[in-house]
């Protein structure tokens, strides 16, 4: 919390003295961002400051790579639009080839089109323009069913892909531990909130795992990956009926990763619910219009895919 609004206050001195910086409005937008999203503050306050930062930004400087990338954030978790934000960044991509901050925008993207090759290889091409980027590879990795490739390159202090992974690898008796550390380490915390979730999945605690949810409900949590994560403990705990009620409003804002709906062994029990197929349907729909769309713009081109 700390860092976050030291961050914040730092990037408003900076306006302060150039109220044209375009990347300082950038990057004060995704500050406001991560605070909303992870419960610090008013959330609808922070999300507002977030997107009028954001729109300031890129008023000033339309072509602004490291606005355009931050905005994405934003852009799939409060706006749903997954499609219009991998457009929008190949657009930019074309004038710009050989920026990764564009490329970075893309991982993220991608992924919630469920283009999980086009996300990889955004990456790739990212990391070779700059070796020490910053991306959500790990996660698209997750989401191909890599679970091993996505421990390799998690880089996030919560090990979120970790605890994820080692579940699916038959690792359980390590994951519990790891999400015990966790939530010992950084009690009360949202970030926590996750491996308490995982922990209370993987004892068959549905009640647990509900307490969680109401929780980040509470402070307005609306991340549809993160979300994902939480529907599929409380599907892996025993329920059905909510997890399925996830899964639809997440695919209703832009989350299209058919394939891995279809193979996650942590949903076989929501799969066999009447409502499933409609849900599928769905995320198979706005994924196949957004590879379509990809094609069309030249994304397998750049990305030479």
């Amino acid at each position: 919390t700390r860092m976050l609004a030291n961050a914040r206050d730092l990037y408003r001195q900076c306006l302060e003295h150039d109220p044209s910086f375009a990347p300082a409005w950038a990057r004060l937008g995704r500050t406001y961002r991560i605070r909303a999203k992870y419960g610090h503050g008013d959330p609808n306050e922070e999300y507002k400051l977030a997107e009028q930062a954001f729109e300031r930004a890129l008023e000033l400087d339309p072509d602004s790579t490291i606005a355009h990338n931050l905005f994405t954030g934003f852009e799939l978790e409060q706006l749903g639009r997954s499609k219009e934000a991998v457009l929008r960044l190949l657009r930019q991509a074309a004038l710009y080839p050989s920026d990764p901050e564009l490329l970075s925008g893309l991982v993220v993207a991608s992924r919630f089109c469920g283009l999980q090759d086009a996300s990889i290889a955004a990456e790739r091409r990212a990391r070779r323009l700059d070796p020490g980027i910053r991306t959500s590879v790990a996660f698209s990795h997750w989401m191909a069913g890599d679970y091993e490739k996505a421990m390799e390159r998690e880089d996030d202090d919560m090990r979120y892909m970790v605890f994820h992974s080692l579940p699916m690898l038959g690792r359980e008796a390590e994951a519990i531990e790891l999400c015990r550390e966790l939530t010992r380490g950084s009690a009360g915390t949202m970030e926590s909130q996750f491996a308490a979730s995982k922990l209370a999945a993987l004892q068959r605690d549905p009640q647990g795992c509900c307490a969680v949810l109401d929780a980040m409900s509470a402070v307005g949590f609306a991340d549809p990956e993160g979300l994902y994560h939480l529907a599929r403990d409380l599907a892996y705990a025993g329920e059905t009926e909510r997890p399925l009620e996830m899964l639809r409003s997440i695919v209703a804002r832009g989350f299209h990763c058919p394939e891995t709906f279809a193979r996650d062994s942590w949903l076989e029990g929501v799969r066999q619910t009447a409502g499933f197929g409609a849900v599928l349907a769905d995320a198979q729909r706005g994924h196949d219009e957004a590879r379509r769309a990809f094609r069309e713009a030249g994304g397998e081109a750049l990305l030479v895919l």
